[in-house]
């Protein structure tokens, strides 16, 4: 893992500006903490990684029939707010604390085993099912505000 440079800040910060899709600048570079907010990340595939605080406010993430995916990664106290994904994105066995998914626009979202632990969904748009969702922990509080009675 490449570390976060002043050089790839810089670039990132041109190519959100320019609307420019910022997945090459990222491969293989450590991005935990950083903000990447309202940039378009056609492409993020990361498994068991440490990838805490990360601002993802407002971005584009996938692209139609894509697979991205953050398996296994610790995304705790990030935020996916106002995020939309196209394609699917996979957040299988995810350690998620207290992340702010918070208008998030999540259809192709899958979430098995993930653990969702003091997590903001207000307004989000996202598929549940056991299917999507299999064995994940989602707040309680989270899924009374949505109206779901757990039996």
């Amino acid at each position: 893992m490449k570390p976060m440079t002043e050089k790839i800040k810089s670039d990132i910060a041109k190519y959100i500006k320019n609307g420019i899709d910022i997945s090459d600048l990222i491969e293989g570079v450590d991005i935990k903490g950083q903000d990447l907010s309202c940039s378009s990340i056609k492409r993020i595939k990361r498994s068991f990684e440490e990838l805490t605080d990360i601002n993802f406010t407002n971005c584009k993430i996938g692209e139609p029939n894509s697979i991205n995916y953050l398996t296994g990664c610790n995304i705790s106290r990030c935020s996916f707010k106002g995020v939309i994904v196209e394609g699917e994105l996979h957040l299988k066995r995810v350690k998620a604390h207290n992340y702010n998914f918070a208008e998030a626009y999540l259809p192709y979202v899958k979430y098995q085993h993930g653990d969702f632990t003091g997590s903001n969904f207000c307004d989000a748009f996202i598929r549940m099912g056991s299917r999507v969702g299999h064995s994940a922990k989602i707040p309680k509080e989270q899924i009374e505000k949505w109206g779901i009675i757990l039996t």
